[in-house]
């Protein structure tokens, strides 16, 4: 979902924490290359064991979307979770019963409404099964079981596939983990324990006990045969249960006959990804390049070079020259293509690159014109292959009482999650980058919980030089002990109790919207710095505009910052306002917004 998404799509996980050796942790370093883990965030509930038979750590999951969503929750939730149940085959069903209910219960309670919902179950004949299938029916506008053809045919497994979420579900998530509770308060009454150690006690059919939640549906309704519930479930049930007996037929006729084949798995996989539009082959990971200044030739300029100093005129700060507009060599006489910025650097903006190295993941580094080199940020984590450009800045991150740290406010981008976008609208480019500086924010939750990092690399730029390597091995000779108390808990880990956003989007302002920008830096402090213009969606029109609630003003989406196109054009027609500077007074600044009337709306890309 991530790589289909690149860059533009925000997840959460959540799964057991597992002990302190984490073999069912998640794995975010082994990402496919094209899925930027740095927009993955793994959360594992207020006991930080990720136990989802824990209705707070549900509450505490849906509390996390709706933070990290603003309230709009999300568009679509998977769940495939499971445990060992070696010796209880045959009422796998049962012993997965509060597994599937709180899989259920947490889509509902973190979906949106429209959302879609993908689970894995195994049969659905008790009583207790069926009802949950008929809340799903009554919840979303429509729902499937389905058995896909990558599913062992010889296997129970199947997969819930609800479309639509409907509203007001809320009193059904409260009732679900009301039941949830009361599953965990039973269990350990029963005779196998619940999920754990019910294998090797020779338990049988009957190890549940005598106290149970047995059905969450009369069944009169799941019976009405005015619905078609009871009708679906049951041809449902029988048509994959005679696919799985001939396919255990098939199985034993195998084992008799050795050397035959049951089918073309081959062809099968061929029509699968053709269906799927997905390639045939994986496409092979990016060659090791030896130095991050390969890894920007071949991967994000790819035979078009970029500039790689922004020192030029055109990114200095406004001067009272400027403010010439009907002067012949006046900077703005196409008032229309400039955008301006407050700046919160005395730097020029620079290049930030987001790579791969060395077993790390969206290292971070910065192009220095002075050295003209690369310099790594640590503590800070791009997707592969993402370029930016942006002031580097020193602030204090919330919380932490250390010194000032590195922050990155973004100002264009030419390549996201290795899509190339530098030809792009500006527009379009702004409303990615928007995108993937939410996506990758992390919640003060999400950076105390990392996942437990069992690799042994030391922090080092991860395109440091063979002889810093040798420098670094022979300063690691030493005890195992000293080696384990120097290593750090996290190598991309930031200050302590900070609140992990390090990359914002800076705001930016036409000529003509000047006095709004002044207004918007006296403002800041209260604001925090937020644009005032807010994308909506028009039902009656049925397309997107902008609207600015503190001056009322609106604009649809195609008539707003549809100038310049490219990348290039967009980093020499940028202006940068320096708040401290004398040489340009906030009057002249305002008298110049009123000269310079606004811009007709450009035709649309």
């Amino acid at each position: 979902m991530l790589w289909r998404r690149g860059g533009a799509g925000k997840g959460f996980g959540f799964t057991l924490r597992d002990g302190d050796h984490g073999d069912h942790d998640f794995e975010t370093h082994r990402f496919y290359h094209r899925a930027p883990p740095e927009c993955f965030h793994p959360y594992y509930g207020p006991r930080d064991d990720g136990d989802l038979f824990c209705s707070d750590n549900i509450r505490a999951l849906a509390d996390l979307v709706r933070r990290q969503t603003q309230g709009q929750m999300l568009h679509v939730m998977m769940a495939d979770g499971g445990f060992d149940v070696s010796g209880l085959e045959n009422i796998q069903e049962v012993m997965n019963k509060q597994l599937l209910l709180a899989q259920i219960v947490s889509a509902l309670a973190t979906l949106r409404v429209g959302g879609h919902f993908v689970v894995k179950c195994f049969d659905l004949f008790t009583p207790f099964s069926a009802g949950l299938l008929y809340l799903l029916h009554r919840a979303f506008d429509k729902i499937c079981l389905y058995k896909p053809a990558q599913s062992r045919p010889a296997n129970s497994e199947r997969y819930i596939i609800c479309d639509g979420m409907r509203a007001g579900v809320e009193p059904l998530v409260e009732h679900l983990l009301e039941v949830n509770t009361r599953l965990e308060h039973l269990k350990p009454d029963w005779p196998c324990g619940g999920r754990k150690g019910a294998a090797g006690r020779g338990a049988g059919e009957g190890c549940l006990g005598n106290l149970d939640v047995l059905r969450l549906v009369p069944y009169e309704v799941l019976t009405d045969p005015t619905s078609p519930f009871g009708t679906y479930l049951e041809e449902s049930n029988n048509r994959l249960g005679a696919l799985q007996s001939r396919a255990l037929e098939r199985l034993i006729a195998y084992m008799r006959e050795k050397g035959s084949r049951i089918c073309d798995h081959a062809a099968a996989r061929d029509d699968c990804l053709l269906a799927w539009r997905l390639p045939p082959e994986v496409p092979p990971r990016p060659p090791a390049h030896p130095n991050i200044e390969s890894f920007f030739v071949y991967e994000v300029e790819k035979g078009d070079p970029l500039q790689r100093h922004f020192v030029a005129d055109q990114h200095a700060a406004l001067s009272a020259a400027d403010l010439q507009v009907l002067g012949a060599q006046s900077r703005l006489r196409t008032t229309s293509d400039w955008i301006v910025f407050e700046a919160s650097s005395d730097t020029p903006p620079c290049l930030v690159l987001g790579a791969d190295g060395d077993g790390q993941r969206g290292a971070v580094c910065v192009f220095e014109p002075l050295v003209n080199s690369w310099r790594l940020i640590r503590g800070m984590r791009l997707p592969a292959a993402t370029l930016l450009l942006a002031e580097i800045v020193f602030e204090r991150l919330a919380g932490y009482e250390g010194p000032p740290t590195e922050c990155v406010h973004v100002l264009d981008a030419a390549m996201i999650c290795g899509d190339d976008v530098r030809r792009l609208p500006y527009a379009e480019r702004r409303r990615r980058i928007e995108l993937l500086v939410e996506a990758i924010a992390t919640d003060p939750l999400v950076e105390a919980q990392r996942p437990i990092d069992r690799s042994d690399l030391e922090p080092v730029d991860p395109y440091a030089t063979a002889k810093r390597q040798r420098t670094n091995e022979s300063k690691a000779k030493g005890s195992e002990e000293q080696q384990q108390q120097q290593r750090p808990k996290s190598r991309f880990a930031p200050p302590d109790g900070h609140d992990g956003v390090r990359v914002r989007l800076k705001p930016e302002y036409r000529l003509h919207q000047i006095s709004e920008a002044l207004g918007t830096a006296r403002e800041r402090e209260e604001r925090k710095g937020a644009s005032a213009w807010k994308r909506e969606f028009s039902k009656s029109q049925q397309k997107e505009y902008y609207f600015n609630a503190r001056t009322g003003q609106s604009i649809w989406a195609e008539h707003r910052k549809a100038r310049p196109i490219s990348f290039r054009s967009s980093a020499s027609a940028m202006l940068r306002w320096e708040r401290r500077s004398t040489t340009l007074p906030e009057a002249e600044l305002l008298r110049l917004a009123q000269e310079i009337p606004e811009p007709p709306p450009p035709r649309v890309w």
